[in-house]
């Protein structure tokens, strides 16, 4: 028989010892963890606002600290409902600096115009990681509801192309325009559109070069400007251009505006946001404007012999000869213009009831003549 070995009283009073030691030694640990808690300044925000994110801390800090969060959302997309700061991008997950010291963080939530009628919107954010110093208290989770508000005429119109032959022809004009350039329009591109470029505005369209200036966006949810030198074309080598990309949008009125102040210094915004993006070409070349043979058109483009055609809704079109700064984008795109707005050469709102002329309202008068049936309907654009 195998003898029985028993813990004698001292044996079980060390083990007791190290257990509560163990214990005690991890719970001072985590003692000295900062609880931190997520709270909101309001828990809705109606569109066109912001609300302000709060990351509070029980005590200051006693270094630079971390805190990972999440956000998540089944109804809103960030880029087209809502932003965060300066976040040109989100992958689910984003961190804050808390700064030595300091009680806290914060961050805002704007809430971003969409101009659709649709249920509110609601936006979770949730503390996922902290550095060592820091401990999710109770409140780790907030949830802000983003308030769908119509802001929008009721009397407003757009201009609708089928995608397959449909355009707006502008004349021959713009041949002595130089850099800078700013383009801005209010887009609806058809859920329904194929696969591929879908063209907004080309300075100078007919010929196979690449010339003059244009605006472009697709089915991938993309926004694009470019200039051409007018030497060739079906090569980087004549031409410029910067397009960023973004959340799907088809289906909802978004605004666009393309800022081309040189070759290597381009901006791609949508809804007044600067969303970064890539440079493409490599043309020494300027700008070559100077095409009378060409004119300028609206939802069609002639390139590298292909004819691209808009499928969608385009509303207020403007182009101004110089560079708009971020502020000035933001808003114009919601303001009607005067004529006489400085460096504005062109200013199309497609409110005519009848006809196919498309007036130009801006001092330069260049009004358009609509090709092959494009449609009036009736724009939700919030433009006053």
């Amino acid at each position: 028989m195998k003898p029985i070995t028993k813990f004698t009283p001292l044996w079980m009073g060390m083990v007791l010892l190290i257990t509560l030691c163990f214990t005690s030694c991890r719970n001072d640990k985590e003692d000295e963890r900062i609880p931190i808690n997520l709270k909101g300044a309001a828990a809705q925000v109606n569109e066109g606002s912001e609300v302000v994110i709060r990351l509070t801390l029980a005590k200051s800090a006693k270094k630079d600290e971390y805190v990972t969060l999440s956000v998540s959302s089944s109804t809103a997309g960030f880029g087209t409902d809502y932003g965060i700061d300066d976040l040109l991008f989100l992958e689910e997950e984003f961190s804050v600096l808390i700064p030595k010291d300091s009680t806290g963080a914060s961050v805002a939530l704007h809430a971003l115009p969409d101009f659709e009628q649709e249920s509110d919107e609601k936006i979770t954010f949730t503390i996922n990681r902290t550095s060592d110093g820091l401990l999710a208290g109770d409140q780790k989770t907030l949830t802000v509801t983003i308030v769908d508000v119509e802001n929008y005429p009721d009397e407003n119109r757009a201009i609708s192309f089928d995608g397959v032959d449909d355009y707006i022809d502008l004349g021959n004009i713009y041949d002595n325009v130089t850099l800078p350039v700013t383009i801005s329009v209010w887009v609806w591109v058809d859920p329904n559109v194929p696969k591929g470029s879908l063209p907004i505005i080309d300075s100078q369209d007919g010929l196979p070069y690449y010339n003059g200036f244009s605006l472009i966006t697709s089915n991938i949810s993309h926004v694009g400007v470019q200039y051409g030198d007018g030497q060739g074309e079906n090569s980087e080598h004549y031409r410029r251009a910067k397009s960023a990309l973004f959340n799907p949008v088809a289906g909802r009125w978004v605004n666009m505006t393309g800022v081309m102040r040189s070759a290597t210094d381009m901006s791609c915004y949508l809804n007044g946001i600067d969303m970064g993006g890539t440079y493409a070409g490599s043309s020494d070349l300027p700008l070559k404007s100077n095409s009378p043979q060409e004119n300028a058109k609206v939802g069609i483009l002639f390139n590298n012999g292909r004819t691209l055609h808009f499928q969608g809704k385009l509303d207020e079109l403007r182009i101004w000869n110089r560079a708009l700064a971020e502020a000035e984008i933001q808003k114009f795109m919601i303001t009607k213009l005067d004529h006489s707005a400085p460096g504005l050469i062109g200013y199309w709102d497609f409110n005519e009831s009848t006809g196919d002329a498309v007036i130009d309202k801006s001092a330069s008068k260049f009004n358009g003549t609509l090709k092959n049936s494009p449609s009036r309907v009736a724009s939700e654009v919030p433009v006053k």
